[in-house]
């Protein structure tokens, strides 16, 4: 063979062989990303032809599949930022919600996060719209402006996005920036049940509880009960945060289930996370509030779960949320939420609540 064919055969062989390993590992990395695309080689073949929706799933799927792997995640990265650039405002907020929570390797960056929020928000993306709404009202990398905050609400709101509707709904009847309007409040937070679901819709408004271990065992507790009873969430979750009231500050060993005389939580058999579930809320003093500054107790727990079922139309929290603010424990009387919470629950036909608002008028 001659000199010049040697060479030749020798780079098919290592050409060859290079060809043979990339295939084999895109092949395993399409593999990857079976988990989230029906089909990984399209999606990356539509992608990379420029195909921006193709390059936001690919994107996606890169992030959903990463999981600590620096690789994916830049992969992930790259699609999501060539999508956004191409002008998708799905990517647009995808990349806004990147650089706002620091994900994926990329550093916080609220100014950034606001550029890309502020580009979704001018093609009407109402997810765009409702985080460039939270920016304002929290005041990350802008000056909190609550008139702002109430446009991109808004604009959101008028998509049927539930997080929207909900908190344009309380900031509503709480008059931010806005003159008070209770019962267009209530409207809104009525929508936001119908299109958020109820469950989710707890998730969200507790989302100040989201890092306590106890908002994650009570939950599965009332969706269960919910599906085997019928019964509404905020009314379920009346009952855990009464039987929460009942019990903080007992021998686990003594307390009894959440639901008694039901077949799904009765006695032993589903007492086993009650012990954990209260060791998760620190010692009170003799205030009422926890030794530590800052710290979630078991009464402010309770009582979380009960405003929200109260601001979803339930009337027994409605009625317990009147005798709060009528001066309840060491909480000083508020006449105003005093009498709006009693006659919110009296016009549903709480005896109690009828009888309480004749005394305080």
């Amino acid at each position: 063979m001659s000199r010049a064919k040697l060479v030749i055969s020798l780079f098919l062989i290592v050409a060859l062989s290079a060809l043979g390993t990339i295939a084999y590992f895109l092949r395993a990395e399409m593999g990857t990303l079976s988990c989230c695309l029906e089909d990984p080689g399209l999606t990356l073949a539509r992608a990379e032809l420029g195909d921006i929706e193709a390059q936001l799933d690919l994107g996606i799927a890169y992030a959903e599949a990463g999981s600590d792997s620096t690789t994916l995640n830049a992969k992930a990265i790259k699609w999501l930022r060539k999508s956004a650039e191409g002008g998708l405002a799905a990517a647009q907020n995808e990349m806004g919600v990147i650089y706002q929570g620091g994900f994926y390797g990329v550093p916080v960056d609220h100014s950034e996060a606001l550029t890309w929020f502020e580009l979704g928000a001018a093609q009407g993306d109402s997810l765009a719209h409702f985080n460039l709404g939270r920016m304002y009202v929290e005041g990350f990398g802008v000056k909190r402006d609550d008139v702002k905050a109430n446009h991109h609400l808004r604009e959101s709101a008028s998509g049927s996005y539930g997080p929207s509707l909900l908190e344009l709904g309380y900031r509503t009847i709480e008059g931010v920036a806005m003159k008070p309007d209770r019962e267009a409040g209530r409207q809104l937070i009525a929508r936001a049940a119908a299109s958020y679901g109820e469950k989710l819709l707890f998730e969200h408004r507790l989302g100040w509880l989201n890092d306590l271990t106890a908002l994650h065992i009570i939950l599965p507790k009332i969706e269960a009960k919910a599906a085997r009873s019928g019964r509404d969430w905020p009314s379920l979750a009346f009952d855990a945060a009464q039987w929460i009231l009942e019990n903080e500050g007992k021998d686990p060993a003594e307390i009894g289930p959440l639901w008694p005389n039901d077949d799904g939580d009765v006695g032993a058999l589903d007492q086993a996370w009650i012990p954990g579930f209260f060791r998760v809320f620190p010692a009170e003093n003799d205030a009422g509030t926890s030794d530590e500054d800052g710290e979630v107790t078991a009464y402010i727990f309770a009582m979380g779960l009960i405003s929200v079922s109260a601001g979803l139309g339930n009337r027994d929290a409605q009625y317990e949320l009147g005798l709060f603010f009528h001066g309840g424990g060491d909480t000083p009387f508020d006449p105003e939420n005093t009498r709006y919470w009693f006659m919110r629950a009296a016009n549903q036909g709480h005896p109690e609540a009828q009888r309480a608002l004749e005394e305080v008028r």
